[in-house]
């Protein structure tokens, strides 16, 4: 009997284990690359305030281990958001280095009172949102919403970026009491 077919299997098996061997030194059981995990990076530096554009954003492979466990990994999860702290380009951008999604609420000028302290260079600055308080009661306790942003004053209504949260606190009270809007506290 030839010994060629033995010979044919038992490379065949070493084939095998190397295939194996190499196909494990490269995935982990769960089938990530081990050498590395996607996040999204700014492609430029981002100051604080900052609102995030799609242009301004890429997608990065880093070691496993550099990646933080709240890295955005979607370009989507980041655009539209702002920074809360400075990003440096290229570094990954966590969760809690960007501040919740803002909307834009229109407040009806009629209902809105803005303090003397405001004028068009306020826009773009954080403002608190204050309901009418109780007889004697400290206006700040009356805030409904803190740090929006005072994005737009029209002779028919004002538009102010906030959270939708924040959005809900708001609505609730319209129609209710007159509305403020003063120079943030923060």
């Amino acid at each position: 009997m030839s010994t060629r077919p033995l010979v044919w299997i038992l490379a065949g098996f070493v084939a095998f284990v190397v295939v194996v061997f190499a196909a494990s030194a490269v995935l982990d059981w769960s089938g990530d690359k081990v050498w590395g995990r996607h996040c999204v990076v700014a492609a430029t530096d981002a100051p604080a305030g900052d609102t995030i554009v799609p242009a301004e954003l890429a997608v990065r492979e880093f070691d496993r281990d550099e990646v933080p466990d709240d890295a955005v990994t979607k370009v989507e999860d980041a655009a539209g958001r702002a920074v809360k702290k400075e990003l440096a380009a290229g570094t990954c951008i966590t969760a809690q280095a960007l501040a919740p999604r803002q909307v834009s609420v229109l407040l009806p000028a009629d209902a809105v009172h803005l303090s003397a302290e405001l004028d068009r260079r306020s826009l773009r600055e954080p403002v608190d949102i204050l309901f009418s308080p109780v007889d004697g009661q400290d206006p700040r306790t009356g805030a409904i919403v803190e740090g929006a942003v005072l994005h737009a004053v029209n002779p028919d209504h004002v538009v102010v970026r906030m959270t939708s949260e924040q959005r809900s606190k708001a609505v609730e009270y319209l129609g209710r009491s007159t509305i403020s809007v003063v120079p943030s506290a923060r």
